[in-house]
């Protein structure tokens, strides 16, 4: 490729999901050494692309940090509706108390 087009590192980690493969490395990163001391360019370094491609699907470091953030909730939810089932037609401090 010629030296303009896109660097040699992206094009060996192209995920097919760049968003993805940035959160999960955002995440791996808050859960190390937490939110305030991650930056863009260590995301970027985890997730084995530029130092620019995580501008391809956010604005900053704040949206990075909310996308981690939007997942853990996701999965939370998920988590708790699991925990759920069953208790449907309980009262909800029954549904609460009888919670594994």
């Amino acid at each position: 490729m010629s030296r303009w087009g896109p660097a040699a590192n992206e094009d060996a980690h192209h995920h097919g999901d760049l968003r993805r493969a940035i959160v999960q490395a955002a995440r791996e990163l808050i859960e190390e050494s937490g939110p305030a001391k991650v930056n863009l360019r260590a995301i970027a370094r985890r997730a084995g692309v530029s130092a620019a491609a995580p501008y391809h699907h956010f604005v900053d470091r704040t949206a990075v940090v909310a996308a981690v953030a939007t997942e853990g909730f996701r999965e939370l939810t998920h988590c708790l509706d699991l925990a759920a089932e069953g208790l449907e037609d309980a009262a909800p401090l029954q549904r609460l108390q009888d919670a594994p």
